[in-house]
């Protein structure tokens, strides 16, 4: 995290909501990356579903959360699955309308493919 992310978790209130999506109900706890942004949420479950989509919602302590990075505006918070408060997974409406551009993978970049796409460089 870079200060401008530690200033902006620090500000967070001291219980969180936090949002997952997931194309498979099973596991869908397992994973560490969540995000502050329902609709965020809703696009990673539809981003490559071929089934049914699904939002889980969840409640962490602030002091749970290992990471909060603020690129790619995904308002991303790393959680251990097993620090969770409490969690509600539910169906979503599958979007057959959803493009992912393909952005090639550069050093400092942390993702393959999102709909991110890079700030030119002034020259």
């Amino acid at each position: 995290m870079d200060e401008e992310e530690r200033k902006a978790l620090a500000a967070l209130p001291d219980r969180l909501t936090i949002y997952r999506g997931v194309h498979i109900k099973k596991g869908t706890l397992r994973g560490l990356s969540w995000t502050l942004d329902r609709e965020r949420a809703e696009w990673f479950a539809n981003r490559w579903a071929k089934r049914r989509p699904y939002l889980v919602q969840a409640q962490v302590l602030k002091s749970d959360v290992r990471a909060h990075f603020l690129d790619r505006g995904e308002a991303e918070i790393v959680v251990l699955p097993n620090r969770l408060v409490t969690h509600t997974v539910k169906k979503i409406p599958l979007s057959r309308v959803l493009e992912v551009k393909k952005v090639y993978w550069q050093p400092g970049k942390r993702s393959l493919f999102s709909d991110y796409e890079p700030k030119e460089k002034a020259a």
